[in-house]
């Protein structure tokens, strides 16, 4: 479909600036993200000239105050009524939502999860475009955008002092009651000593930018990384030895059909494909699960392994954060808060045990925070921002000045998920998630 923006109204003929709206966030508690910084608005500004306006709702949890936006000049409004574009972070809550708009947000709507099925209704119940940033993808089908290494970072960060809880080796500071990332790396100088890491096996899954992000930390707190092969070869029957992680490529976590084979095809049309993980989980005691997942290929752990004595994973920092039970591991049956990261899974019983309750040996202790990057918001902002900017406002811009009867920008027909009412080709495999009875 020709993808055609325009602006909204009209003065004296012409057509009045593209109008960019940047959303305070209304779905979850306190996320303090935002899509564009002040001074991201202000270069925004400068650069386009009459061509773009840009409004922000007022929001008292945003990392920038209102009082940043406004001594840069950017406008404050109570609800962005009539800009053309909606950016926000998280997605908004059903009545939130503006007929006939059109938003850019992390949806979470594609996958067929039953928890978004209602969120996917009330969107083509009001006629809104919605665009996903996840589905923004170049010619080579790389993402453009996310906060991916920063969900990393302070996945691996929260994974790791849970780690220390668990033991009782250390007390880690929380990220969120730091001022940015300089400032942690600081900290981990001065009170994390490698000494106390000792004994931790890590495997880490994701290639992307999440894994980079786990990668980036455990190399700065001196883990040692060893190969795949090589994690599975060693005994590791004493804890006495220093900190270690494995990070597995897509080929070792997962193969298609009876002979195990795999293809680079896996990344398009995963189907049919079962995870190949477990020998993994029998060595390494810390799993983080950076990789993206994609529910037409199976789980990367299933309850009756999590089950088997063997398995040595007793911690697990789930960054994909797929919830149960269509999801990588079962045990993330729900979104853990950034106050209350960790929660406890025993797979025997399948489900959450309460504080208080008898843990058993396979029980296993879960991270599963879904908006880390608002943990450092400041740095994760910037770095979002600085894409849009560079890699996707450009596409919005040529669409805006179109003349609707050509394809403007794959990119955006890309990360279209619903126009009009409708799905749009690409995502018209969710018809019948849509339509379903509720589970």
């Amino acid at each position: 479909f020709p993808l055609k923006l325009t602006s909204k109204n009209m003065t004296n003929n012409k057509p009045k600036p593209f109008t960019i709206g940047v959303l305070r966030e209304t779905m979850v508690p306190n996320e303090t993200r935002t899509p564009l910084t002040p001074n991201q608005c202000a270069k925004i500004l400068a650069q386009y000239g009459d061509k773009v306006a840009i409004v922000v709702e007022k929001y008292p949890f945003r990392c920038y105050s209102d009082k940043e936006y406004e001594d840069l000049g950017i406008k404050l409004v109570d609800k962005a009524e009539n800009a053309d574009l909606l950016l926000g972070v998280k997605a908004a809550s059903i009545e939130s939502l503006k007929d006939n708009s059109t938003y850019v947000m992390f949806s979470h709507t594609a996958k067929r999860q039953p928890h978004n099925r209602t969120l996917l209704r009330a969107i083509l119940a009001k006629g809104i475009r919605l665009m996903d940033w996840e589905f923004m993808r170049d010619e080579n089908k790389v993402r453009l955008i996310g906060f991916g290494r920063w969900a990393g970072i302070v996945g691996a960060h929260n994974t790791i002092a849970a780690w220390g809880k668990k033991t009782g080796r250390f007390d880690l500071f929380r990220l969120c009651k730091i001022a940015d990332w300089e400032a942690a790396q600081k900290r981990y100088r001065e009170e994390l000593p490698i000494e106390l890491l000792r004994g931790m096996r890590v495997v880490l899954t994701g290639s992307g930018r999440v894994g980079t992000g786990c990668r980036e930390i455990l190399d700065l707190l001196g883990f040692e990384k060893i190969s795949p092969a090589d994690l599975l070869a060693r005994d590791w029957s004493s804890a006495d030895h220093p900190p270690v992680y494995a990070q597995l490529p897509a080929d070792h976590l997962f193969r298609l059909g009876p002979d195990n084979s795999w293809s680079p095809d896996y990344y398009a049309n995963p189907t049919g494909y079962h995870s190949i993980a477990w020998p993994y989980m029998v060595k390494a005691n810390i799993l983080i699960n950076g990789m993206y997942w994609d529910n037409r290929c199976g789980p990367l752990l299933t309850i009756e392994q999590m089950c088997q004595p063997e398995m040595a994973v007793r911690l697990i920092g789930d960054i994909t954060c797929d919830i149960a039970p269509v999801a990588s591991l079962p045990c993330t049956v729900r979104p853990t808060v950034v106050k209350d990261p960790v929660l406890t899974f025993d797979p025997e019983l399948g489900r959450e045990l309460q504080p208080g309750e008898p843990r058993s040996a396979l029980a296993v202790d879960v991270m599963a925070v879904d908006n880390l990057p608002s943990e450092l918001p400041r740095d994760a902002s910037r770095d979002f921002g600085d894409m849009i900017l560079n890699k996707v406002l450009p596409e919005f811009l040529q669409a805006a000045a179109a003349d609707g009867n050509q394809r403007v920008s794959p990119v955006l027909e890309g990360a279209t998920i619903t126009e009009a009412g409708k799905l749009t080709s690409v995502f018209a495999y969710l018809s019948d998630f849509v339509n379903a009875a509720e589970d």
